[in-house]
């Protein structure tokens, strides 16, 4: 009812005399808003000396005409006592809302006389009369109220057109500047593909450089060879020179013995000798004394030794050009890398496949450095020093062939212990478990030394190439993959997909899923993968396989091999800290007969170990190689006994 003054309104108040005895009220309004709920009767109160006094409504008769839409009308009978005090205190009262009517003292006057002195003839006519002005009085209010009302819609409505025109200049705007940017990120997008696209071009050809460099390089070699070969079916020395011939036959020899003893390879010269005057000059009367008597012999060796020359110049040319389109390749692969945003993994270099020997090549980071004269002479040197010549050793029996030095026998582990945590981690991270396996990947042939040929293609980081063949192993990360009918099959997948195929059963791995990669190829060639998973390597061969770990991966595969029954009343932390830096990056949390938990987060409590050592050598601490240990020594050996029980059962 609180609303009901305001939509009320009250357009005429009529009074009229009936036979001089009552006064007939009849008040007519509209109603300007939704006619609310009333309650209770409407009543008329006049407010008297004696006190207020009220009167219920007066039924309205039927009628033809009625009230208009919209408005009411109410009639009262008031006593004809009451008609002087009606002008200024009559109320009309609804429910408990009470709205003063406007009687005028003259119309109230004027009825009262007429109806004290008879009502004469013209008594409708002036009623009609009356009734007609206010009717009119109140359709020219009407009138008012509508015109100010259509005034302040019109306000509106401009007001309303301008805020649409406004939105709309705004609506242009946003869009215009919404098109000039969306230009903007379609021209850097096509910059962006086209900048890879230079990149992608460059990298082929930089490959394609280093693939020339290659063939080079092996027809260098086959040069060499040849002229090696040409100089050793050469004529026999004169008796005159036979003696310079044992000399420098004596100083091949030792410099042989020097490197054996080193247990360096018989090509590779390890060490930065010193400078001896006396020892060059020693050697250079010799050289010079040999060369002429060699070229009077034979004048064949001279040209040699100039193609010899040659060879070792393209040589060594190659190498650096090598090592140039290697730089420009890591470059480029680096700003593949931004642009792709791939997460990190561990990667093996890429090395071009050795013909002799065996076991993963790695690929030099620099050219390597020709011998020097002085570096002969200070090996002749220390040679000399540690067993002194005699002289019966002046005549040397026939130099014997040099054999290569075989690496110390390895023990295999008794069982296969990488297969509990890689499946553990799978179960956990799936991803660190195929990082893990791409970690792994140099040592497939010591896990199963069939060959095979297989690509890891892991969707939107890399593409890793493997290639076993009969004694080597080569593993490159590209970022293509290898046409299919040059490999076994293909595994394509992220890394988390990779690792969930590994695990999963081979019912199972043929059953289509988006969470597992899918394989290409040979099925039954994966068998070489579950090998890898399942290989009975120690720690020591992994490493010598090249398997290289971060910290955080290293303590998670020893924090997996362990038993947690094994720790039972051991409460300790390992942490590693690179050498380069002041705090570690990785920890190893045993908790007394619960599993080992390996973070990169450091513990509430104190860390009993820290074992200091480059990223890359952590994996050999772990298998028993020196370090430096800040700290307890005994986690440390404890850790590594039970890592040699989780390999030998």
């Amino acid at each position: 009812m609180t609303d009901l003054p305001s939509s009320l309104g009250i357009e005429a108040v009529e009074c009229v005399a009936e036979d001089g005895r009552s006064v007939t009220v009849r008040v007519t309004g509209r109603w300007r808003r939704r006619r609310p709920e009333l309650r209770g009767q409407p009543m008329l109160v006049v407010e008297s000396e004696t006190g207020r006094q009220r009167f219920l409504a007066m039924p309205e008769p039927p009628s033809l005409t009625g009230a208009a839409p919209g408005t009411w009308r109410m009639t009262f009978s008031v006593p004809a006592a009451l008609a002087p005090v009606l002008p200024g205190r009559t109320f009309l009262q609804l429910g408990g809302v009470m709205l003063p009517l406007p009687i005028g003292e003259e119309a109230i006057a004027a009825e009262v006389s007429a109806g004290a002195n008879g009502a004469g003839p013209d008594v409708p006519e002036e009623r009609r009369a009356r009734g007609s002005e206010l009717a009119a009085e109140s359709a020219r209010r009407r009138a008012a109220e509508l015109a100010a009302e259509v005034q302040r819609l019109k306000r509106q409505l401009r007001l309303a057109d301008q805020h649409i025109h406004a939105e709309r200049a705004l609506r242009s705007e946003l869009e215009g500047e919404l098109a000039h940017r969306t230009r903007g990120a379609q021209h850097d997008l096509r910059a962006l593909h086209e900048r890879v696209a230079d990149l992608e071009r460059e990298l082929t050809r930089m490959r394609r450089a280093v693939d020339e460099a290659g063939h080079q390089a092996a027809a260098a070699q086959a040069a060499r060879a040849e002229a090696e070969r040409r100089l050793a079916e050469r004529a026999p020395p004169p008796p005159s020179i036979a003696l310079d011939t044992a000399r420098a036959e004596q100083i091949r020899r030792e410099l042989e013995l020097d490197r054996l003893a080193r247990g360096a390879h018989p090509a590779v010269t390890a060490a930065n000798p010193v400078v001896r005057p006396g020892d060059r000059a020693w050697l250079r009367p010799e050289a010079g004394l040999a060369k002429p008597s060699a070229v009077q012999a034979d004048p064949r060796v001279a040209t040699l030794e100039r193609e010899l020359a040659v060879a070792r110049e393209e040589i060594e040319i190659q190498r650096r050009r090598s090592a140039r389109a290697y730089e420009a390749i890591d470059l480029v692969r680096g700003e593949l890398r931004q642009f792709r945003e791939a997460a990190l993994v561990p990667t093996v270099a890429p090395a071009p496949t050795s013909a002799v020997g065996s076991g993963p090549v790695t690929r030099l980071s620099r050219p390597v450095e020709p011998v020097e004269a002085e570096r002969l002479s200070e090996a002749l040197a220390r040679l000399r020093e540690r067993t002194p010549v005699t002289q019966a050793e002046t005549t040397p029996p026939p130099a014997p062939e040099p054999q290569p030095v075989q690496p110390p026998a390895q023990h295999r582990a008794t069982r296969a212990w990488l297969e509990q945590p890689f499946r553990g981690l799978a179960g956990k991270d799936p991803t660190a478990a195929g990082r893990l396996l791409l970690a792994l990947l140099p040592a497939q042939r010591a896990a199963d030394p069939q060959a095979v040929g297989y690509d890891l293609v892991v969707r939107g980081v890399l593409c890793a190439q493997v290639t076993v063949g009969s004694g080597t192993i080569h593993v490159e990360m590209t970022d293509v993959p290898r046409p299919l009918n040059e490999v076994d099959f293909r595994l394509v997948g992220d890394l988390a997909g990779v690792a969930r195929f590994l695990v999963a059963g081979h019912l199972r791995r043929r059953l289509p899923s988006r969470r597992r990669a899918r394989i290409h190829g040979d099925r039954r060639r994966v068998a070489a993968l579950d090998h890898l998973v399942r290989a009975r390597l120690t720690l020591d061969q992994l490493v010598a396989a090249g398997v290289k770990l971060d910290p955080l991966l290293a303590l998670t595969l020893a924090a997996g091999a362990v038993e947690p029954v094994q720790t039972a009343g051991e409460r300790f932390t390992i942490a590693h800290r690179d050498p380069a830096l002041e705090a570690p990056g990785a920890y190893l949390r045993v908790r007394d007969a619960r599993p080992p938990v390996a973070s990169t987060y450091p513990p509430h409590g104190p860390v009993s170990t820290v074992v200091v050592c480059p990223a890359d050598d952590l994996l050999g601490v772990l298998a028993g190689r020196d370090a430096r240990v800040e700290g307890e020594e005994r986690p440390l050996a404890v850790l590594r006994q039970w890592l040699d029980r989780a390999q030998s059962g």
